[in-house]
């Protein structure tokens, strides 16, 4: 196997692994920021809206941190203007979840406290990972 190859094999390796993990960390992110809305108690109506929501915002999230530049750089190299990025994709994608609400009155999306919880947590989420990886290396 030539070096380009392996070289180009491992990259969209890294990619597949950066993905699922970054879909991991936001999927769970989301279930969290649903079960402290409704302190655990999440009724099946909600449910509903969740799996209809999850659908378009982990794309979303995914294609704004691939806006922001967070799969071009190297995982364990991880600083403030990454964590800024970080910030500034999850925002968007926050800004743009809390313009669906509006525009669909809130049917179909999850509620606009979800949105922003959801929002910090997996600014969090990810920030976290990001730092384990570079305390990991």
């Amino acid at each position: 196997m030539s070096v380009r190859l392996y070289n180009r094999l491992s990259s969209l390796g890294r990619l597949v692994v950066l993905l699922a993990a970054y879909s991991a960390i936001l999927f769970l992110s989301l279930i969290i920021a649903l079960l402290l809305r409704f302190d655990f108690q999440v009724a099946p109506e909600f449910w509903a809206r969740f799996w209809k929501s999850l659908i378009w915002l982990l794309p979303l999230k995914l294609v704004a941190l691939a806006f922001f530049g967070q799969f071009r750089t190297l995982l364990t190299y991880f600083s403030l203007p990454d964590a800024k990025r970080i910030a500034g994709a999850m925002s968007l994608s926050a800004l743009i979840a809390l313009a669906a609400w509006f525009v669909f009155g809130g049917t179909n999306v999850v509620p606009r406290g979800v949105i922003v919880s959801d929002m910090v947590i997996s600014f969090l989420g990810l920030t976290a990972f990001r730092t384990a990886l570079r305390v990991y290396r």
